[in-house]
């Protein structure tokens, strides 16, 4: 009888240990564990390009462009960061695609402004510039051309392991050519050649599983002060974190 519970004791120890060593080590994950999701965040640069619409003080309506922008920022927080970099406006002198270059003195002896090409349709070779200038008016005389340095801090006020919805504002210095434009009626504008800027927008970004690359699309506004000029357009962007 003693030597049965000996055996038993022997072979449940013997289990008991060989039980421990194949479970040892092991790690039960908890149901609530979230699968690790790498975003990148720190120093990045970013790219975009868009078509813009703009509105001046100065004339009524629309012009139409397209702009483009290099810049390199520094993210302080995951819901923080601070940008800076140059930005290139183009701003048509048209109010509509297709225009060519026309301009004429007219019955009061002004320089007016005026879309060739629709007078030539309507009116043919022998063009009244009192017709044209009546009719097809130009909104500016020649394109418009901008250059910009900005900062700006942007802040996500929503966001997801990848997606964060953001606002923005900043400011910075605009170079502006020509120096001088002139309305569709011959009356000067003064470009004034460089000026003060505005801006601010809102977005989403979204960080891509290609690691360091994201992508945003921005609704963003600039106001050029100088010469009371308001930018709009919707931006695509790609970024890039180091």
């Amino acid at each position: 009888m003693t030597k049965r519970v000996i055996l038993f004791l022997v072979l449940a120890c013997f289990f008991s240990v060989n039980l421990f060593a194949q479970t040892e080590g092991v790690t039960v994950s908890s149901p609530k564990e979230k699968k690790l999701i790498e975003v990148h965040k720190g120093l990045f640069i970013n790219t975009d390009i868009a078509y813009n619409l703009s509105l001046m003080s100065d004339i009524s309506g629309l012009s139409s462009g397209f702009s483009n922008s290099i810049t390199a920022g520094y993210d302080i927080l995951d819901i923080l960061s601070v940008e800076a970099g140059f930005y290139s406006f183009f701003i048509s002198a048209a109010n509509d695609t297709g225009y060519s270059y026309g301009y004429g003195y007219n019955r009061d002896g002004r320089l007016v402004f005026f879309d060739a090409n629709k007078c030539k349709k309507e009116f043919g070779e022998n063009i009244d510039v009192d017709k044209c200038y009546e009719n097809y008016p130009k909104y500016l005389s020649s394109d418009i051309s901008v250059k910009m340095a900005a900062l700006s801090v942007k802040f996500a006020y929503l966001s997801t392991d990848r997606l964060f919805v953001y606002v923005r504002g900043g400011g910075g210095f605009a170079f502006i050519s020509p120096d001088k434009n002139y309305k569709s009626d011959g009356t000067e504008i003064k470009m004034n050649g460089s000026t003060l800027s505005l801006d601010g927008g809102a977005g989403a970004e979204y960080y891509t599983t290609l690691r360091h690359f994201s992508v945003a699309i921005e609704a963003r506004a600039y106001y050029l002060m100088g010469i009371g000029t308001l930018l709009l357009n919707i931006q695509p962007s790609l970024k890039y974190t180091f």
